[in-house]
Protein backbone atom coordinates (compact mmCIF):
# COMPACT_ATOMS: atom_id res chain seq x y z
CA UNK A 1 0.00 0.00 0.00
CA UNK A 2 2.71 2.60 0.80
CA UNK A 3 4.40 1.99 -2.56
CA UNK A 4 1.29 3.26 -4.36
CA UNK A 5 1.17 6.29 -2.09
CA UNK A 6 4.72 7.37 -2.93
CA UNK A 7 4.52 6.51 -6.61
CA UNK A 8 1.94 9.22 -7.26
CA UNK A 9 3.19 12.36 -8.98
CA UNK A 10 2.82 15.66 -7.17
CA UNK A 11 1.82 18.98 -8.68
CA UNK A 12 4.90 21.11 -8.18
CA UNK A 13 6.80 23.91 -9.86
CA UNK A 14 8.94 22.50 -12.65
CA UNK A 15 6.75 19.45 -13.26
CA UNK A 16 6.18 18.87 -17.00
CA UNK A 17 2.56 18.34 -18.00
CA UNK A 18 0.73 17.14 -21.10
CA UNK A 19 -2.59 18.70 -22.02
CA UNK A 20 -5.30 16.03 -22.20
CA UNK A 21 -8.02 18.22 -23.68
CA UNK A 22 -8.64 21.52 -25.39
CA UNK A 23 -6.76 23.27 -28.18
CA UNK A 24 -3.39 22.27 -26.72
CA UNK A 25 -4.18 18.55 -26.50
CA UNK A 26 -1.01 16.44 -26.54
CA UNK A 27 1.34 19.41 -26.14
CA UNK A 28 4.05 19.68 -23.50
CA UNK A 29 4.23 22.50 -20.94
CA UNK A 30 5.91 23.07 -17.58
CA UNK A 31 4.25 24.21 -14.37
CA UNK A 32 5.66 27.64 -13.54
CA UNK A 33 3.48 28.47 -10.54
CA UNK A 34 0.66 26.93 -8.50
CA UNK A 35 -2.27 29.31 -8.05
CA UNK A 36 -4.67 27.14 -6.03
CA UNK A 37 -5.82 23.53 -5.75
CA UNK A 38 -7.39 23.54 -9.23
CA UNK A 39 -5.33 26.00 -11.26
CA UNK A 40 -1.68 26.24 -12.26
CA UNK A 41 0.35 28.62 -14.38
CA UNK A 42 1.96 26.74 -17.27
CA UNK A 43 4.22 27.60 -20.18
CA UNK A 44 5.86 25.65 -22.96
CA UNK A 45 7.56 25.90 -26.30
CA UNK A 46 4.28 25.96 -28.26
CA UNK A 47 2.13 27.21 -25.38
CA UNK A 48 2.17 30.78 -24.07
CA UNK A 49 2.19 31.35 -20.31
CA UNK A 50 -1.39 30.99 -19.10
CA UNK A 51 -3.56 29.55 -16.35
CA UNK A 52 -4.59 25.92 -16.83
CA UNK A 53 -7.07 23.81 -14.91
CA UNK A 54 -5.54 20.74 -13.26
CA UNK A 55 -8.31 18.64 -14.78
CA UNK A 56 -7.05 19.43 -18.28
CA UNK A 57 -3.46 18.30 -17.73
CA UNK A 58 -1.62 15.10 -16.93
CA UNK A 59 1.64 15.09 -15.00
CA UNK A 60 4.82 13.69 -16.52
CA UNK A 61 7.32 11.73 -14.44
CA UNK A 62 10.21 14.22 -14.61
CA UNK A 63 11.23 17.56 -13.16
CA UNK A 64 12.55 20.63 -14.96
CA UNK A 65 14.79 23.16 -13.24
CA UNK A 66 12.48 26.19 -13.24
CA UNK A 67 11.20 28.55 -10.58
CA UNK A 68 8.22 30.87 -10.45
CA UNK A 69 10.54 33.73 -11.47
CA UNK A 70 11.89 31.90 -14.54
CA UNK A 71 11.77 33.70 -17.87
CA UNK A 72 10.17 32.24 -20.98
CA UNK A 73 13.58 31.32 -22.42
CA UNK A 74 14.54 29.43 -19.25
CA UNK A 75 11.25 27.53 -19.20
CA UNK A 76 11.52 26.57 -22.88
CA UNK A 77 15.16 25.48 -22.42
CA UNK A 78 14.18 23.34 -19.41
CA UNK A 79 11.26 21.81 -21.33
CA UNK A 80 13.58 20.89 -24.21
CA UNK A 81 16.04 19.01 -21.97
CA UNK A 82 16.55 15.38 -22.92
CA UNK A 83 15.23 14.04 -19.59
CA UNK A 84 11.95 15.94 -19.90
CA UNK A 85 11.53 15.04 -23.58
CA UNK A 86 12.13 11.32 -22.97
CA UNK A 87 9.65 11.31 -20.07
CA UNK A 88 7.17 13.20 -22.27
CA UNK A 89 7.44 10.66 -25.08
CA UNK A 90 7.07 7.80 -22.58
CA UNK A 91 3.84 9.15 -21.08
CA UNK A 92 0.73 7.07 -21.88
CA UNK A 93 -1.28 10.03 -23.15
CA UNK A 94 1.36 10.94 -25.75
CA UNK A 95 1.71 7.31 -26.85
CA UNK A 96 -2.05 7.10 -27.34
CA UNK A 97 -2.10 10.41 -29.22
CA UNK A 98 0.73 9.30 -31.54
CA UNK A 99 -1.03 5.98 -32.15
CA UNK A 100 -4.26 7.76 -33.09
CA UNK A 101 -2.45 10.17 -35.43
CA UNK A 102 -0.65 7.26 -37.08
CA UNK A 103 -3.94 5.42 -37.62
CA UNK A 104 -5.63 8.52 -39.01
CA UNK A 105 -2.87 8.89 -41.59
CA UNK A 106 -3.16 5.31 -42.90
CA UNK A 107 -4.19 4.76 -46.49
CA UNK A 108 -6.89 2.27 -47.44
CA UNK A 109 -4.26 -0.27 -48.45
CA UNK A 110 -2.47 0.14 -45.09
CA UNK A 111 -5.78 -0.41 -43.26
CA UNK A 112 -6.32 -3.66 -45.17
CA UNK A 113 -2.79 -4.79 -44.29
CA UNK A 114 -3.42 -4.05 -40.60
CA UNK A 115 -6.71 -5.96 -40.74
CA UNK A 116 -5.01 -9.01 -42.29
CA UNK A 117 -2.20 -8.94 -39.71
CA UNK A 118 -4.72 -8.72 -36.85
CA UNK A 119 -6.59 -11.74 -38.22
CA UNK A 120 -3.34 -13.73 -38.43
CA UNK A 121 -2.34 -12.73 -34.90
CA UNK A 122 -5.74 -13.66 -33.45
CA UNK A 123 -5.67 -16.99 -35.31
CA UNK A 124 -2.28 -17.77 -33.72
CA UNK A 125 -3.61 -16.86 -30.29
CA UNK A 126 -6.66 -19.10 -30.75
CA UNK A 127 -4.43 -21.94 -31.98
CA UNK A 128 -2.09 -21.68 -28.97
CA UNK A 129 -5.00 -21.43 -26.54
CA UNK A 130 -6.77 -24.45 -28.00
CA UNK A 131 -3.51 -26.44 -27.81
CA UNK A 132 -3.16 -25.50 -24.14
CA UNK A 133 -6.78 -26.43 -23.42
CA UNK A 134 -6.37 -29.82 -25.14
CA UNK A 135 -3.15 -30.47 -23.23
CA UNK A 136 -4.24 -29.30 -19.77
CA UNK A 137 -8.01 -29.43 -19.93
CA UNK A 138 -10.18 -26.61 -18.69
CA UNK A 139 -7.64 -25.54 -16.03
CA UNK A 140 -6.07 -23.08 -18.48
CA UNK A 141 -9.41 -21.48 -19.26
CA UNK A 142 -10.16 -21.13 -15.55
CA UNK A 143 -6.75 -19.53 -14.90
CA UNK A 144 -7.19 -17.09 -17.79
CA UNK A 145 -10.69 -16.22 -16.64
CA UNK A 146 -9.41 -15.69 -13.09
CA UNK A 147 -6.70 -13.33 -14.32
CA UNK A 148 -9.15 -11.70 -16.73
CA UNK A 149 -6.42 -11.91 -19.36
CA UNK A 150 -7.35 -10.18 -22.61
CA UNK A 151 -7.08 -12.34 -25.70
CA UNK A 152 -7.72 -9.50 -28.12
CA UNK A 153 -5.71 -6.37 -28.65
Amino acid sequence: MPSKLFSQLLVQIGRPVVFSSGANKGKLAVIVDILDANRVLVEGEQIPRHIACTGDIQLVNALAAVTSASTTEEVVKAAQSSEVQSAYLASPLVKLHLKRVKRQNLTDFDRVKVQILKKKKNALIREKLSALVQKNGSEVVKKLAAKNAPLKQ
